[in-house]
């Protein structure tokens, strides 16, 4: 999965949305464990969440600025950023998943 995000995905995009990782195993540990998240860290994660929101964001209008340029010289021409993104989010996910597990099992 990470190998198809890196594909379609330019690095700080796939960097920062990779930080989801910390969401969903904080998710998945208040699920799985039932543990309580402070506010601080309720406030932590939603910061965390709208810096990858944005980023995003900003990736998509990039991609959507370059149309101008010519096709030999766009090295995003054969990105899907859609596709990249849902791997990452398919990463995060399992990832966050085996993580809380395996608290779990401990």
């Amino acid at each position: 999965l990470l190998f198809v995000a890196l594909g379609n995905l330019t690095v700080p995009v796939y960097q920062v949305s990779n930080q989801g990782k910390l969401l969903t195993t904080a998710f998945f540990s208040r699920c799985m464990l039932n543990k309580t998240i402070s506010t601080m860290q309720c406030v932590s994660l939603l910061v965390l969440a709208l810096g990858v929101a944005l980023v995003q964001l900003s990736g998509m209008e990039q991609k959507g600025g370059d149309s101008d340029e010519d096709s030999t010289t766009s090295s995003s021409q054969d990105q899907n950023q859609w596709l990249g993104l849902l791997a990452v989010f398919c990463s995060c996910c399992t990832s966050g998943a085996a993580g809380g597990y395996f608290e779990k099992i401990l």
